[in-house]
């Protein structure tokens, strides 16, 4: 029954579609065309972060810089104190090799040691050297006299007797006053200083003054400045009462520049 069913039922119209097929199937196209993107894009992928090797490369830069300034803030002063402390080690320890601790400093207040200079018959520098002459005829006389002595001397000569005493007389003085100074010495150890200086009353040239010890020291000493034509004085052997040096009353003594212009006679006597 079934197959004749089938059998009545035929075969389709036509298996082509029919227009009105068509038409619906141009339609939905359409729609589909017209009607665009989608109402909204998808969001986009996240981006990936830096990578971590980067930043870490740049973190080691950065302290690399750090480390450097504070090596060079640190270290170089430390460096130049190191350097400076060795030089001036240095230099203390040239200075202490230089200095010996052993052996006393040089003075001038001992004993002078003098060489024998014979008899004073002549006119004697009395910083030519440490003499000790025997009293003649001669004279005592400063450095360039008649021209200005040198500053900064000190010289000592010795006047020894060979009779009972010594006498000295002034043929010419003159000094920077209470500065350069002549000072005579007897065995006893007495001390009697002539420094130039005009004022009334004072000790002319051609004063003479007498010792009578064995021997007198001359010691003439002058500063750093203030030089002047300084002095020439006879030296004559033996001993005279009545010009002892006690009996003129003076333990120092200054001549009187007045009498200069006589030192040239005196000398050429």
């Amino acid at each position: 029954m079934i197959m004749n069913v089938q059998q009545n039922a035929g075969a389709p119209d036509s298996i082509f579609p029919t227009k009105e097929q068509v038409a619906n199937s141009k339609m939905i196209m359409n729609v589909q065309q017209n009607a665009g993107a989608p109402a909204y894009a998808p969001p986009p992928p996240p981006q990936a972060a830096p990578a971590p090797v980067i930043i870490q490369q740049q973190k080691s830069n950065t302290t690399c810089i750090v480390c450097t300034l504070v090596c060079v803030c640190c270290v170089v002063p430390i460096g130049i104190f190191i350097i400076m402390f060795v030089m001036a080690a240095a230099a203390v320890t040239n200075i202490a090799s230089d200095i010996d601790f052993n052996t006393p400093p040089p003075t001038t207040d001992g004993p002078v040691i003098f060489t024998d200079g014979g008899t004073l018959n002549h006119y004697a520098d009395i910083c030519a050297a440490d003499f000790e002459y025997t009293a003649g005829s001669g004279a005592l006389e400063s450095p360039n006299y008649p021209s200005n002595y040198p500053g900064n001397t000190d010289c000592t000569n010795r006047i020894g007797t060979a009779s009972d005493g010594v006498t000295f007389e002034i043929d010419a003085f003159d000094t920077e006053t209470n500065y350069d100074e002549v000072t005579f010495v007897n065995a006893n150890n007495e001390l009697y200083t002539f420094t130039g200086y005009s004022y009334a009353g004072g000790p002319q040239v051609g004063d003479r003054f007498s010792f009578s010890t064995s021997y007198v020291d001359v010691r003439f000493e002058s500063d750093f400045m203030g030089e002047e034509s300084g002095f020439s004085i006879r030296v004559i052997d033996g001993y005279e009462p009545a010009n002892d040096i006690t009996n003129l009353g003076y333990a120092s003594r200054v001549i009187n520049k007045e009498d200069l212009p006589e030192k040239e006679a005196k000398k050429n006597e």
